[in-house]
């Protein structure tokens, strides 16, 4: 049955907002017992015990520069990484205190070499993942999930120093004052052979030209892990997915943060159809400033991705030779109080599919499973149940070329891009690979899983590729900016002067609105400490 999908249009407007909002200092934890609860009441060092540290698997996270010298990195492989565009070697950020600017040769900050900073946001994400637990002055530190596994970092702009929460990350720009795309980020990302991404930021608008690169990560079955913002406002009302948001693009494994009790957090218990999975955080260790050489108790959505993606590559590392959809699969059919084997999704939409249960996706096979991402399936199936987002992901090649504006049919709170639907032609492709697979098994044929969507990926980029869109989008950007000479002529002076105006103040509007990003782990009402 068709169902009505609504979604307060005030959440959109507030969280704008809320973009430059100051949010009160918060009041550090002294109780520092239980910090790493999420490694010793999770399974985690049974794992470990078991030689599963993440060996072998790859997790590459986007967002903020890290501080390479902080103590917790030494001895892991931890490779930070920058793209700057045009074949330049460094980039800048115009952060409050200052210029910053990072290099090739140099793409993470040095301990107290910039402004005093011995930590970041992308620090604090790293070091949840690979930390050894050690801290300055020889203090406890960030304690990593899966301190075996390898970690690339890739920057995607900087944060203002001081307090750490709900701040905007400002591009880091080269010479010609242009940013790096953040889909070359993903894209560098699956061809280094990333198993896991994370991106724990929100407000990244995805563009036209970003969405085949999503959906490149999708095609070769890289688990993409983002997480909903620190804020109360809800959010949609099933699992749909919002293609032009970071955070939200269908297939994503978008997070909530939970207390060890496995209540939601408080900044964030609120209905949300798009999160997926719920993941620990809240009351563990962190830093609340910038400049903080001790930890103290904290934990917000960034956190609970950040600790979900240690938890996979675990997984990833006890099961080889599963896909990244097989894991997903098995990550959304066995999460805590689930004993029925099935996905279950939270009716409330405030859950998702449940909190993530490790010592489960240890203890189960996830090859049993059907290569085919079970979250870009619900997104398909649940977007044509309801009418307001019907064909979301369907063939929109008679509309106009929409690079990110509204569409007429969609919710304004929803927006489609004109190429959303190559998201709905990647879901086909993994269903009629797995389809031969199963008959490539009912046949009695040998090593069927060559057929599968993801052994398939290379052949689909050969095919298809996404170079023909990226080409597009840049190409009808290029005309939608130029004024032909003759115009020049017919219009007057004073028509002249405003058509400028107006030209000046889109580019700068759509500039800045590709160029800026909230880190969801602060969040636009969440203070310092909810990372």
């Amino acid at each position: 049955m068709r169902t009505r999908l609504r979604r307060a249009v005030a959440s959109v407007v507030s969280a704008v907002v809320a973009l430059g909002l100051c949010v009160p200092l918060a009041v550090a934890d002294d109780n520092t017992e239980d910090l790493y609860w999420y490694v010793d009441e999770m399974g985690v060092r049974d794992a470990w015990k078991d030689g599963v540290t993440g060996h072998g698997v790859t997790v590459v996270i986007i967002g903020e520069p890290i501080v390479s010298d902080y103590p917790g990195f030494t001895g892991q492989d931890v490779e930070p990484h920058l793209l700057v565009a045009d074949d330049e070697t460094s980039c800048t950020a115009q952060v409050d205190e200052g210029p910053v600017t990072l290099s090739m040769e140099q793409p993470a900050l040095l301990a107290a070499k910039t402004y005093g900073v011995m930590t970041m946001h992308g620090t604090h994400m790293a070091a949840l993942i690979v930390g050894n637990g050690q801290g300055y002055d020889g203090d406890p530190g960030m304690l990593g999930v899966a301190p075996k596994a390898k970690l690339l970092t890739y920057v995607n702009g900087v944060a203002s120093f001081g307090p750490i929460g709900a701040v905007t990350i400002q591009a880091c720009d080269n010479s010609q004052g242009e940013s790096v795309a953040w889909n070359r980020n993903i894209r560098a990302a699956v061809d280094a052979g990333a198993r896991v991404v994370s991106m724990s930021y929100v407000g990244g608008f995805v563009n036209e030209e970003d969405v085949a690169d999503y959906v490149y990560a999708l095609s070769h079955g890289v688990i993409m892990v983002s997480a909903r913002d620190n804020q109360d406002l809800p959010g949609a009302d099933d699992l749909v997915g919002e293609p032009t948001k970071n955070n939200y693009f269908p297939g994503m494994v978008t997070v909530n943060a939970v207390h060890k009790d496995g209540n939601l957090a408080v900044l964030s218990d609120t209905k949300d159809g798009n999160v997926s999975i719920l993941s620990p955080a809240v009351g563990t260790a962190t830093y609340v400033d910038t400049s903080d050489r001790e930890i103290t108790k904290g934990g917000g959505t960034s956190t609970a991705a950040a600790v979900l993606n240690g938890y996979l590559a675990l997984v990833m590392s006890k099961w080889p030779d599963a896909t990244g959809n097989q894991i997903l699969q098995s990550l959304v059919r066995n999460t805590k109080g689930n004993d029925s084997g099935e996905a279950q999704l939270d009716a409330e939409h405030k859950r998702g599919f449940g909190q993530v249960d490790l010592t489960k996706l240890l203890a189960t096979d996830p090859t049993q499973y059907p290569d085919i991402n079970p979250l870009l399936e619900q997104v398909m199936q649940r977007s044509e149940a309801h009418v307001e987002t019907q064909g979301m992901y369907q063939d929109h090649r008679a509309w106009e070329d929409y690079t990110w504006s509204n569409t007429d049919k969609f919710p304004y709170e929803i927006r489609v891009l004109k190429n959303s639907d190559l998201v709905g032609k990647e879901y086909e492709r993994q269903k009629a690979a797995w389809a031969k697979v199963e008959a490539c098994r009912t046949d009695g044929g040998a090593d069927c899983m060559q057929y599968s969507a993801t052994a398939t990926a290379a052949k689909t980029d050969a095919g298809t590729g996404s170079s023909d869109t990226s080409a597009s989008a840049s190409s009808s950007s290029s005309k939608s900016h130029a004024v032909p000479v003759a115009a020049w002529v017919a219009i007057g002076a004073g028509a002249l002067l405003l058509l400028t105006a107006i030209i000046v103040l889109v580019v700068v509007l759509v500039r800045r609105r590709k160029r800026t990003a909230v880190v969801s782990g602060f969040g636009v009402a969440g203070p310092p400490g909810w990372q």
